[in-house]
């Protein structure tokens, strides 16, 4: 059961650089996920905005949502490119390639590089490190892109929970407890199943909960990055060199070994022969 590795900040906690400038804050009640205690008790908590170490007192157990809400969540994400046990997720960009790179590097160069750096962020989003395929203990490692363009993120349950089959077992056992017409015995055990849908539709719910507000802030970061030219550094850095050979090669007059040289003094026939020259007078 891992409810106790849902964490909230009591307070917004603050992130600087090497140079002590504050460069982003986690905001308070931010929902993350606890992913890792050293031998020291020094803690590793993944939010949406970074990882961070905060001190056990600057947090406090994430509420858990109403089943009902709960429930309502895992439906609004098993949307129409999922199977039973499967969410999905939005990851169609809406940010693009700053027109000065595509004026420099070309369509072609400039989407291709566009296209790679989105792959990379994602396989690091879902798996490098504390991805999201190993802070949530359920999900399987396999995940894929789908509809027309890739703008789906899909994820599986490793074990192929149905939030409707969670709903109805929930409901039956809530049901059967109120009519108070079984054994002790027989009490026990309904309760039991209760409280183990209960546990697996809030495990789902938080976990779905918490990779939509990473999925929602990812965006937004690597929607940023993909519009500034450091994006493409590596292509106009390359582009760059590729016109100053061009411009080498067609600049007239040039000796590898001595340099610029005067253009030779040519004609109206724009020949140096002599015999050419004679040819043109007397044309």
């Amino acid at each position: 059961m891992t409810l106790n590795r849902w964490v909230v900040l009591k307070h917004s906690y603050p992130i600087r650089d090497q140079h002590g400038k504050l460069v982003q804050s986690v905001p308070a009640e931010q929902l993350g996920r606890i992913a890792d205690v050293d031998e020291t008790g020094e803690l590793l908590v993944c939010f949406p905005q970074a990882h961070i170490s905060p001190k056990i007192t600057d947090l406090l157990p994430a509420p858990l949502p109403d089943v009902g809400l709960a429930l309502n969540l895992l439906r609004e994400f098993q949307g129409h490119h999922c199977k039973s046990g499967q969410y999905q997720f939005d990851i169609k960009m809406r940010h693009f390639p700053p027109q000065s790179v595509l004026d420099k590097c070309g369509h072609e160069e400039t989407w291709d590089e566009y296209h790679e750096l989105l792959r990379n962020d994602l396989e690091h989003f879902m798996g490098e490190d504390f991805g999201m395929t190993r802070l949530i203990d359920w999900m399987e490692t396999k995940w894929w892109q789908a509809g027309r363009s890739g703008g789906w993120l899909v994820i599986q349950d490793e074990r192929q929970r149905d939030w409707e089959d969670l709903k109805a077992t929930y409901e039956e056992n809530s049901e059967e407890l109120e009519a108070k017409q079984t054994t002790l015995s027989d009490r026990n055990y309904v309760r039991d199943c209760r409280t183990e849908a209960y546990n697996d539709i809030m495990e789902l719910a938080m976990a779905i909960r918490f990779m939509g507000e990473c999925v929602r802030i990812a965006k937004h970061q690597v929607g940023e990055y993909v519009e500034s030219e450091e994006a493409y550094q590596s292509i106009l850095e390359r582009c760059a060199e590729e016109d100053e050979d061009e411009d080498d090669e067609a600049t007239p007059g040039w000796d590898s070994d001595e340099g610029f040289q005067r253009e030779p003094d040519l004609d109206r026939c724009g020949s140096e022969s002599e015999d050419a020259r004679s040819a043109c007078a007397v044309s």
